[in-house]
């Protein structure tokens, strides 16, 4: 699981054009395909690519595909898997703009007149082909800013914002601020659907609250209505329980099922599993081969 843009920066394929925290600008290029890369996304995400395909799928099932000469548009909070297939003996190459609620609201606060009563049908990704003025904008960031930026907020934030009003302004994009309102308003998602499904991600409890549309503070309150425990004890009993069930039907070493439910520190998982069931992960798997081999 990667946090972006945080994990992005050290990758060998990714070039950072501007940065500012977590508002910056990003320039991808790969000779091979990346494919199910898990990723969760602390900002809202700009993908325009070049060359290649994108292939994203978020949490809850939605698939959309950006293919060279498109955009897609993905809001902060959410969970994807992400394929990036380079064209046939030829290279993958994106440029992604990764957006701040603050510059976001900034942007909204021009609009506030003509938005505040208007209604925007959900939905997490906008996908559309690029116009010439995008196409200009991006080819801009490589012509002119061929190298990094100095990591000073003018950039980023003047850059980014004129993103947000080329987008404003296509034909394609409809409404485009009530397309942003929508995405800090967007319904509550069930957490118990969401829990079920999600429980062996290595997230944090604040993490999950975004992923279900709620503060901090309300999925707390609503987790403990609907299991009657809290977030963190109950996440520690149900990764423990499968954790328990992959051992015991040897479908994985110890270093694969803490990796598997969501640990990505080996030592405190096997330190907590032992605490639970009074064995060691390793000893649970000579066990249960004993047994198969006596039987």
């Amino acid at each position: 699981m990667h946090i972006v843009p945080q994990r992005l920066l050290a990758l060998p394929f990714v070039n950072k054009i501007t940065s500012k925290d977590l508002a910056c600008i990003l320039h991808k290029t790969l000779k091979t395909p990346l494919q199910k890369r898990e990723s969760y996304l602390a900002t809202h995400v700009f993908s325009i690519v070049l060359q290649g395909e994108q292939h994203l799928t978020t949490f809850d099932g939605e698939r959309k595909s950006i293919k060279a000469g498109q955009w897609g548009f993905i809001p902060r909070g959410v969970y994807t898997i992400s394929d990036l297939i380079p064209q046939k003996k030829g290279t993958f190459e994106n440029i992604t703009c990764f957006i701040t609620d603050e510059l976001v609201n900034e942007f909204l606060r021009h609009f506030y007149t003509l938005i505040r009563k208007k209604h925007w049908p959900e939905c997490t990704i906008m996908t559309h082909q690029a116009s010439q003025s995008i196409n200009l904008f991006a080819q801009g960031l490589l012509q002119v800013f061929p190298h990094e930026l100095p990591q000073h907020l003018p950039f980023v934030h003047n850059k980014l914002m004129e993103l947000l009003h080329l987008l404003h302004i296509e034909k394609t994009t409809g409404d485009f601020p009530m397309f942003l309102r929508s995405l800090n308003r967007g319904k509550p998602k069930n957490i118990k659907q969401l829990m079920e499904q999600h429980f062996d991600l290595p997230l944090k409890i604040d993490d999950y609250a975004q992923l279900s549309g709620r503060t901090p503070t309300a999925f707390r309150r609503d987790f403990k209505e609907a299991f009657n425990t809290t977030p963190r004890r109950w996440l520690r009993e149900r990764k423990l329980e499968k954790a328990f069930e992959l051992l015991s039907n040897l479908k994985a070493n110890v270093t694969e099922t803490a990796l598997d439910v969501g640990y990505e520190n080996i030592s405190y998982f096997i330190q907590i599993f032992r605490n639970k069931y009074d064995i060691y992960p390793q000893d649970l798997i000579r066990q249960e081969r004993r047994k198969r081999f006596l039987d």
